[in-house]
């Protein structure tokens, strides 16, 4: 065998190994201990557990949690953890991203709960302490939303006026859901992507690389790995199907989700209701930058869509 044939070899080797091993760490990221979500249980014992960092008041509202098991439309046993008030205004699914848990939703779960509504988090399939073999970017974890809506259905102590706030991957699942449903009545969707390509290209032009082929053929393979077209997976195009309001929330320094994108997700929605775009915000990270801001204007999204109910 010459020197140029085993050359080609190797070459066809790491072209076809390259986008498995890329594409196997998207779809099988580290679901036990997620960086987004270490959690200190030393410092809490038996307390329940719904945030890795944890201060007073937050210590109030995980005294009255309530730990939750329920399957997904398509059969995966799920679990989650349920935080009621006496007001039931209505029922908020939150929905993390990737590579992270339930407990990275806490921040927004304290706000919501004060402002009157019960709140359900949500270990996605794989992630946590929930079954599943692997992550999909939002399209398979559609039915674990759907399976939160019947659970919520199911209970008769819930509000059944149901909406949902998703974070990067959770706000791509909640679209992908309601395309499905028409028991999600209002959406948050902070920092969502519109196609697995356009937040692939995004990242692969940070880092001043090649992004359109390396994009396509990382799609493609991720597409292969978890058995659905990944090049359909897109919100931007979901959310033109979806009746209930929508608000989008990005941030300006976020490279793996643009202003841009937004922008396309808000303009294709069939309902949209406002953008937010936090100056200086990262992925995920528009209400660490402006709390206040992030608040109010959720909050008063919120209070519009129930009162329109």
């Amino acid at each position: 065998m010459g020197k140029i044939t085993i050359i080609l070899i190797i070459t066809l080797i790491l072209l076809a190994g390259i986008p498995f091993y890329l594409s196997y760490s998207f779809t099988h990221p580290d679901f036990e201990m997620s960086a987004q979500a270490v959690v200190k249980q030393d410092r809490l014992q038996n307390i329940p557990i719904i945030q890795k960092s944890i201060d007073e008041n937050e210590e109030q509202i995980i005294n009255h949690t309530e730990q939750i098991s329920f399957l997904s439309r398509d059969g995966i046993t799920l679990k989650g953890q349920l935080l009621k008030n006496t007001e039931n205004k209505g029922t908020i699914i939150l929905a993390h991203g990737w590579n992270a848990r339930k407990e990275s939703m806490t921040k927004y779960a304290l706000f919501l709960k004060d402002a009157g509504y019960n709140i359900l988090l949500l270990d996605f399939r794989s992630y946590g302490e929930s079954s599943g073999d692997y992550t999909s970017f939002g399209y398979a974890e559609r039915y674990d939303i759907m399976g939160a809506v019947d659970y919520i259905i199911a209970r008769n102590d819930l509000s059944s006026n149901i909406g949902g706030l998703g974070a990067s991957m959770g706000a791509a699942a909640l679209v992908f859901a309601a395309v499905e449903t028409d028991q999600l009545k209002f959406l948050i969707l902070d920092s969502c992507y519109t196609s697995i390509y356009d937040t692939l290209k995004n990242r692969f032009e940070y880092f001043h690389l090649p992004k359109h082929s390396p994009a396509a053929i990382l799609t493609l393979s991720i597409g292969v790995m978890t058995g659905f077209n990944s090049f359909e997976s897109s919100p931007a195009e979901a959310i033109k199907e979806v009746k209930a309001p929508a608000f989008i929330i990005q941030g300006n320094a976020d490279y793996r989700v643009t202003v841009e994108d937004a922008y396309k997700l808000h303009n294709s929605a069939q309902n949209p209701r406002g953008i937010l775009i936090i100056d200086g915000a990262k992925h995920i990270g528009s209400y660490k930058a402006e709390p206040n801001i992030y608040k109010a204007k959720v909050l008063e999204f919120v209070e519009n869509a129930n009162s329109a109910e």
